[in-house]
């Protein structure tokens, strides 16, 4: 009988330690809520560490009739290229290359199937528990609002984020490796040191957008499931861009119809199925390079966030019992139409000119006469003249997009400070109008190009600047993963070739 009430009395003890929905507005809850954040949006390459909630009831299938091992494409690569001058680099692009061809064409078999998992558990809270106790890293507990937060630095010590960021970095080297001996598969850790302290800075400006979108929620909730839809629906994606691909270029389609009404069907349909279950399946968000799609975690929050904030349904769901933290099983495709949609509109419209004469239009060459010297200094730097409208229209906080301008979305800082830097918006202002940029306020000019702009001059833009060569700061502007993914949006969506971009200073090793 005492055993009994000893055992109960440490379980007690372990669910009042536990981290709950109560915590998100203090320093350990949130602490932890960011962790699974970071870890979800970065390819952790486990899928049931702390961000596994959605997969505890899925596997993947990796040894199936059709399953063949890297090691396996290696050897038939060296044996089929015998005798041509081929570099490494060659043979990596590609393996990287028919590794993903493979998964593209068993897309639609059981990439992950059911499992029984007898150590599943429905309470959110319980699973991320299982995985860290963050009161050993951030030992106390102040309340935090969120209202007048911009940086990290304000809420945790020095040491503090050096914990989160060790955290984060040990669930991103977690990996699974085939012991031949037991045949089992072995959970190791690479100890590798994937993010810095700039990468942390740039997903904690994310987090701060998202929290204050539903700030009494855990966003590493949805963090988690929309990486399980990306992680179960990605090579499907890849798939119906094949598919579309092939079509539209199909001798048949274009002989008894046409590309244009094959484009438009499908956008009829997936328009309609977007309306039915956008609400219920966050939309996967993202981009697309080369026609291969790029799908990003906090595009796909930002979206699924803002509808459910205009909801109000969970603004007090901690009075009346409603708990948003649930276990949810739904059909993943349907999460695909929101970047269906995007591509084939892409291919519909992507290359249509618009010849609007409204007042806009008329706004935007009055603008363009007043800024004639910062056009001039483009051509300069070979940038023809769709190049300056689109750069001309993305310093408008892209006032002018109805006018067929292209675009690309700036809506956070560290975006709008990139795009300045390699599109020399800085080096203008330091040549041309003789700005030294060694204060906050001499970004006033640059923030407010357009006088119609509604950003904010804020001080991180000076601390980006100064930083530009000191990549151990955690104010530097070019994490190496985030600005490859920049660049590659600024070539596919707006068509200019990252050649004609200024480059990143090189940085000195003593």
């Amino acid at each position: 009988m005492k055993k009994q009430s000893q055992l109960q009395k440490s379980l007690t003890d372990w669910v009042i330690n536990m981290i709950d929905y109560k915590d998100i507005n203090f320093k350990q809850g949130t602490a932890l809520d960011f962790i699974i954040y970071v870890v979800a949006s970065d390819t952790p390459q486990t899928d049931d560490t702390i961000h596994g909630f959605f997969f505890q009831k899925w596997s993947k299938r990796v040894h199936t009739p059709f399953f063949i091992a890297n090691d396996k494409i290696q050897n038939n690569i060296h044996q089929y290229y015998l005798g041509y001058n081929i570099t490494n680099d060659d043979k990596s692009k590609i393996l990287n290359r028919v590794s993903l061809d493979r998964l593209i064409y068993y897309a639609n078999e059981l990439v992950f199937e059911k499992i029984e998992n007898t150590h599943f558990t429905d309470n959110y809270f319980e699973y991320i528990d299982s995985c860290i106790d963050i009161k050993k890293y951030i030992t106390t507990d102040d309340s935090i609002d969120f209202s007048s937060i911009e940086f990290i630095e304000e809420i945790y010590s020095k040491k503090e984020i050096e914990e989160i960021l060790d955290n984060v970095n040990f669930f991103l080297s977690e990996y699974d490796e085939y012991n031949k001996n037991t045949e089992e598969l072995e959970r190791l850790n690479a100890n590798a040191k994937k993010l810095t302290l700039s990468n942390l800075n740039e997903y904690f400006e994310e987090y701060i957008s998202l929290r204050l979108l539903l700030p009494n929620i855990f966003i590493s909730y949805y963090a988690s499931l929309v990486n399980f839809l990306s992680t179960k629906e990605l090579y499907k994606l890849h798939k119906f861009v094949k598919e579309v691909e092939a079509n539209i270029n199909s001798p048949l389609i274009n002989n008894v119809s046409s590309k244009v009404k094959y484009l438009e069907s499908l956008i009829r349909d997936n328009e309609k199925l977007l309306f039915q279950h956008s609400f219920e399946v966050p939309q996967l968000g993202g981009f697309f390079e080369n026609v291969m799609p790029i799908l990003t975690i906090y595009e796909s929050l930002w979206d699924y966030l803002h509808i459910h904030s205009h909801t109000e349904l969970l603004t007090y769901f901690y009075l009346n019992g409603i708990n948003p933290y649930v276990y949810k099983e739904f059909d993943s495709e349907h999460s695909l139409y929101g970047m269906k949609l995007r591509y084939l509109n892409h291919l519909l419209y992507g290359e249509k000119e618009t010849n609007n004469e409204d007042d806009l239009d008329d706004e935007f060459n009055r603008f363009a006469d007043v800024k004639s010297n910062f056009a001039i200094f483009l051509k300069r730097k070979n940038f023809n003249v769709d190049e300056i409208r689109i750069i001309l229209n993305a310093l408008s906080e892209n006032r002018y997009n109805e006018i067929g301008i292209k675009h690309l979305s700036l809506s956070r800082d560290i975006y709008f400070f990139r795009f300045c830097y390699f599109f020399y918006v800085f080096d203008y202002f330091e040549e041309i109008e003789g700005n030294e940029l060694n204060t906050i306020i001499s970004f006033e000019d640059i923030v407010n190009f357009n006088r119609n702009n509604k950003r904010e001059n804020k001080q991180q833009y000076h601390k980006n600047y100064i930083n530009i060569n000191n990549p151990n700061s955690k104010d530097y502007p070019f994490a190496t993963k985030r600005t490859n993914i920049f660049l590659s949006e600024i070539e596919t969506t707006l068509g200019i070739r990252r050649e004609k971009l200024k480059l990143i200073p090189e940085i000195k090793i003593n």
